[in-house]
């Protein structure tokens, strides 16, 4: 069908699956950059039905620095960790440094961020510099 050739969600969750579906996908996605099959294959926010732990962002704040530290809890268990990143890194940075620190099995995350709610795969690329404009905590 070729509008889900076209749906970016589907998309990128058919190239998650199978690298070679993306020979599949339509020319105005093509050249999408978080579709790109090395680029999904990085990614560790889970997709909507995907079985994986919430990590939740309780707070987000500038260090003297200018650095950002970022509050995280994972899982039902409720450990937290901060997280400290520089403005250019990426929601895609965080959910990966979430998935390493705490050892998720599978590799993805579904994050929630306050003001936004859940993250999708192709949220990755939000820069957590811009999370002040979604985050009351900031």
């Amino acid at each position: 069908d070729t509008a889900l050739r076209q749906d970016r969600e589907v998309v990128f969750e058919a190239v998650r699956q199978h690298c070679d579906a993306f020979k599949f996908v339509g020319n105005t996605l093509r050249n999408d950059p978080l579709l790109q099959p090395h680029a999904v294959q990085c990614n560790r926010l889970a997709g909507l039905r995907a079985q994986a732990p919430i990590a939740c962002v309780s707070t987000v704040s500038h260090t003297p620095d200018n650095s950002i530290e970022i509050w995280v809890t994972c899982g039902l268990s409720g450990s937290e960790t901060s997280f400290l990143f520089n403005a250019t890194h990426t929601l895609g940075n965080l959910a990966t440094e979430v998935v390493r620190t705490f050892g998720v099995e599978g590799g993805l995350v579904h994050m929630v961020v306050p003001g936004r709610g859940r993250c999708t795969p192709l949220d990755a690329n939000l820069r957590l510099a811009d999370l002040r404009a979604l985050c009351t905590t900031w």
